[in-house]
């Protein structure tokens, strides 16, 4: 009787023994995750204000860049403003730079937004002696802003966004991965505690209904995880994806040929509607988007078989060709395109025909340092077409 008393005494000494270590245990692991879940979500939202700091900043030094050339304000103390702003979003790049939680994918759109803000400071630090003589010269100044300081501006601006965005899905991704860890532990606890059961009639019985308790949740977990995946799954294909016109948008653009652009070879092509704002002061923006969203069809039917085809801007197209084709070939079907863009197309009931400028560029290795250095040069070739009358297409030369 001893024995079988001391015996029953050891297993629950066991017992006890087990249930005080894995106790222990899954405090440590659930402190240890929830503790790197917060050091994750304080970081990302660190992120998050300095890149919007910096946008800010960048906002603040275009509105001090306008006053001296509308000649409002006192150019000096808008041009040591300007300075300000630009040491304080070199103060931000320091302390973003130090997170540790960022992927290697946000911190490459963000150095690609530095890459343009350096520009962006360098460009106003050479027309610095001009700004501070604005009324000498503030007709060429007009032009100096429109076509090489507010782009850079603009460009950084993207670039921050897309930062921002990519660094938010890569925080919500870990906070998801240190909550599966928080599963795991639970799940340990409850496996120890069903082998526990074979000793202990009684923790055996609370065990069993742990364990279907435990199951029930985990299906109600797996439902929420799958529903959870499919949403995030759509909200991707609407970020890379422009509503109206069913095509892929600029950030897909950037997704798809960012990783070309050091090693490979291709051919692009960019179309720009003429006057189309006159579509929309004439007839209204229903009227726009029911136009767009028709071309955009006609596009798809026609050219989706040779090129990836995206709607990077309301009425501006860009076309990837594939690899098997040709470059006089992309030369020729970029010619059909533009003979599609400026068919007549019927709207409500109201024909409607608009000529489109384009322009063609056989991209090789090394030519450009982001996607949005291809962009501006095709834009810039656009600009020179549609200052000669638009409704043609020019190649990128001279690269």
């Amino acid at each position: 009787m001893e024995n079988k008393k001391s015996g029953g005494s050891a297993t629950y000494i066991v017992a006890a023994i087990v249930l005080a270590v894995v106790t222990l245990t899954s405090m440590f692991l659930m402190y240890y995750s929830f503790t790197l879940t917060n050091k994750v979500t304080e970081e990302s939202n660190e992120a998050t204000r300095d890149i919007n700091t910096m946008n800010e900043e960048l906002m603040s030094i275009n509105r001090n860049v306008l006053m001296i050339i509308s000649g409002t304000g006192n150019p000096d103390n808008l041009m040591i403003d300007i300075s300000n702003s630009f040491n304080h979003i070199y103060e931000l790049d320091t302390a973003y730079k130090e997170l540790e939680n960022n992927s290697e994918l946000t911190l490459r759109r963000y150095d690609q937004a530095k890459i343009f803000i350096d520009a962006y400071y360098n460009k106003i630090a050479d027309y610095q002696g001009t700004l501070a003589n604005i009324e000498k010269n503030q007709a060429s100044m007009k032009n100096v802003y429109t076509q090489e300081i507010h782009p850079l501006q603009i460009t950084a601006s993207e670039m921050f966004a897309a930062a921002s965005e990519i660094g938010a899905k890569y925080s919500a991704q870990r906070t998801a991965d240190m909550y599966r860890i928080f599963y795991i532990v639970e799940a340990i606890m409850g496996g120890i505690l069903i082998i526990g059961e074979i000793a202990i009639i009684i923790i055996a019985r609370i065990a069993k209904r742990n364990r279907r308790e435990m199951e029930r949740r985990a299906e109600e977990i797996a439902e929420a995880d799958k529903k959870l995946r499919k949403s995030r799954e759509k909200m991707s294909d609407i970020a890379m994806t422009n509503i109206l016109t069913g095509l892929k948008n600029r950030y897909a653009l950037n997704d798809d040929i960012s990783d070309l652009l050091e090693d490979d070879q291709f051919n692009i092509s960019v179309f720009d509607m003429d006057n189309f704002r006159s579509i929309n002061d004439m007839y209204g923006y229903d009227f726009g988007d029911e136009y767009l969203a028709l071309v955009s069809e006609k596009l798809k039917e026609e050219f989706a078989e040779y090129a990836e085809i995206y709607n990077i801007t309301g009425n501006e197209f860009c076309f990837v060709f594939n690899r098997e084709v040709s470059d006089s070939q992309a030369v020729r079907i970029s010619e059909r395109i533009l003979e599609t863009l400026r068919t007549p197309y019927t709207v409500f009931n109201i024909n409607v025909q608009l000529t489109a400028s384009g322009a063609t560029y056989h991209y090789l290795p090394g030519d450009c340092v982001n996607v949005a250095s291809v962009l501006v040069r095709l834009d810039n070739v656009i600009r020179d077409v549609k200052r000669n009358g638009g409704n043609n297409m020019y190649p990128v030369s001279g690269i």
